[in-house]
């Protein structure tokens, strides 16, 4: 089992009012987590309520890193030929089959099977 620790958001501190008498700006407000740490790369905040529900943080964050992640693959080397390769060509058997037009494609009744051509 891995050991993963689960942080929650604690409070969210507006920062400091310029004077008493502007607006409280949005600039230096600060995330604070359960360990007492500060979330860091906070680039929004969205406060949410519903009627008889609980407020809602939507919390957007850039991060300064980003993990790579290593991964292993299998890789498999496969043959592709052109649609007019003369190896996706088939065998036209009209042999007892007057209705099939012999310069064109038709389908396989049920239990018919297709031969390749010089394969």
């Amino acid at each position: 089992m891995t050991d993963i620790s689960l942080l929650r958001v604690a409070t969210i501190i507006p920062g400091e009012k310029a004077d008493g008498s502007s607006v409280h700006l949005a600039q230096g407000t600060k995330v604070v987590l359960s360990d007492g740490s500060e979330l860091a790369g906070v680039t929004g905040i969205t406060l949410r309520a519903e009627a008889g529900g609980i407020w809602k943080a939507v919390i957007e964050v850039c991060p300064d890193r980003i993990l790579t992640v290593t991964a292993d693959a299998q890789t498999h080397v496969v043959e592709a030929t052109d649609l007019s390769d003369e190896s996706r060509r088939y065998a036209l058997v009209t042999e007892g089959c007057s209705h099939v037009p012999s310069d064109g494609a038709f389908l396989l009744q049920k239990g018919e099977k297709v031969l390749l051509h010089d394969v």
